[in-house]
């Protein structure tokens, strides 16, 4: 489900940033090879500005339920969408 699922999707270690795993939809967003994708952090996908946010709310235990957040992210070739 999870690398056929259409919205781009990546999951992250809370410690390193470091991402673990991402699917398909993702790697055709950012512009990424798979394995180029997974030598990535969170840090190197977000705006600046956006990291403290956006791990706070990924430590919140309420984060997913309803929430509607548009983060400025990074391409491989340094574009934000």
């Amino acid at each position: 489900l999870f690398e056929t699922h259409p919205q781009a999707s990546w999951v992250f270690d809370r410690v390193t940033l470091k991402i673990l795993a991402v699917n398909q939809q993702a790697l055709t967003r950012y512009g990424y090879e798979r394995k180029e994708f997974l030598t990535l952090t969170v840090p190197d996908l977000l705006e600046s500005g956006d990291l403290t946010k956006f791990l706070q709310i990924a430590d919140s235990p309420f984060a997913v339920n309803n929430l509607k957040e548009h983060w400025r992210q990074r391409s491989r070739g340094g574009a934000y969408f």
